[in-house]
């Protein structure tokens, strides 16, 4: 037997490139992707707080976006990661992870990617709909080393100048559901 737990977004926010020192800490969506020409990457970072589920059996883990716009004829396939890197909703900005200090592995948070564990992927720009993403091995990261803090890094391993965006509702979009959400499925204890 299962039960599934819901999470909405403790935090987050998204960064652009070519804004360098803009927090969009605020916004009412999380942008994504890559602008048309160079220079002009969009990368999201969420975090969760999962503490509950420390010392369950994580069953699986979903994190849903609401795609509300997509940008440019092209389509593009985003990294999805853990975040090596705490960050500051009212002060990230692409150059630094709190509004003075820069992210250590370069700016957008995509340096700070922990690659040693399994990342998947998200489309991105035309043709992209509602993404549905398997965390689960994040999740389960999360609780068993992490104390249940869960950080994701959504980014563009490479750009290539071609527009692909996606924008999804962030944790303040008006629309309740169209809110960044996790579904965590967790083994039932039985006594």
């Amino acid at each position: 037997m299962s039960s599934t737990s819901t999470y909405a977004a403790d935090k987050d926010t998204y960064f652009r490139e070519e804004q360098a020192t803009t927090n969009n800490g605020t916004a009412v969506q999380l942008w994504a992707g890559e602008g048309s020409g160079g220079g002009k990457i969009r990368n999201t970072v969420l975090e969760f707080d999962v503490s509950n589920l420390v010392g369950r059996d994580v069953v699986s883990a979903t994190l849903s976006l609401t795609n509300k716009t997509t940008l440019g004829a092209g389509t593009k396939s985003l990294t999805v990661a853990r975040l090596d890197q705490s960050f500051t909703e009212a002060g990230a900005t692409w150059n630094t992870y709190d509004g003075a200090t820069a992210w250590p592995g370069g700016g957008g948070a995509g340096g700070d990617a922990d690659t040693g564990l399994t990342t998947t992927t998200v489309l991105v720009g035309s043709g992209s709909s509602d993404p549905e993403i398997d965390i689960t091995n994040l999740v389960v990261d999360a609780i068993t080393r992490r104390g249940g803090v869960l950080r994701i890094v959504i980014y563009v391993a490479s750009g290539d100048g071609v527009q692909s965006v996606s924008k999804w509702g962030s944790s303040r979009h008006t629309t309740p559901g169209d809110r960044p959400s996790l579904a965590v499925v967790v083994a039932d204890v039985i006594a």
